[in-house]
């Protein structure tokens, strides 16, 4: 729940410098957007993914509010896209280093994504510490996700990678009752891919 807390105060200083760009770059960002749908495990209101298209039909800025897009991909068919808020250069936020972050705000389901460096005294000993969630927007309850703490215990691989404007990562997905109940033998294969424009 501190990683959660932690991840949400980055969140709202990306939130707070997207807000501050220009009008111009909002009237480019609302043209008209259509949504789509995926479906969640055991869920029949499915999460809304976003994608948008200008008037001829062709791809052009992501929706208002983020400044990229994410998609997190299951082997079992689910497939996930937010817009995004992107912090690619490193800070401290409540004494805990983060090199990167990427987060949404999107209902019913949001995301993040936080790549840690020193844990410092917040996180104790924990370095190099990477996470990928997906949650319900409203009791913030995990729906799926993946990090380095859950494959050290799940003996699985997981990376999570920076490479210019585009994160990357891959591993064992938990629902969030699976890694409460510590089941860390029902992980879905899963990848990431988040572009910050």
């Amino acid at each position: 729940m501190r990683i959660r807390v932690i991840a949400v105060l980055m969140g709202l200083v990306l939130i707070a410098s997207a807000c501050s760009s220009s009008d111009s770059e909002e009237a480019t960002a609302d043209t008209g957007s259509a949504t789509t749908v995926a479906s969640a495990p055991g869920d029949t209101a499915a999460p809304a993914t976003t994608t948008t298209a200008g008037d001829d039909g062709g791809e052009t800025a992501p929706p208002a509010g983020g400044n990229g897009t994410a998609t997190v991909t299951l082997d079992n068919g689910e497939s996930y896209t937010f817009s995004i808020l992107c912090g690619l250069e490193t800070q401290e936020v409540a004494g805990v280093e983060i090199l990167f972050t990427a987060v949404s705000y999107d209902e019913p389901l949001g995301f993040d994504v936080t790549q840690f460096g020193d844990g410092g005294e917040t996180l104790g000993a924990i370095d190099d510490l990477g996470t990928i969630s997906i949650y319900d927007s409203a009791t913030f309850d995990d729906v799926w996700g993946a990090g380095s703490l859950v494959a050290q215990l799940s003996q699985s691989e997981f990376s999570l990678d920076l490479n210019g404007s585009t994160i990357t990562g891959s591993g064992l997905f938990f629902t969030g009752e699976d890694v409460e109940n510590l089941e860390l033998d029902n992980g879905v294969p899963g990848e990431l891919v988040a572009n910050c424009g």
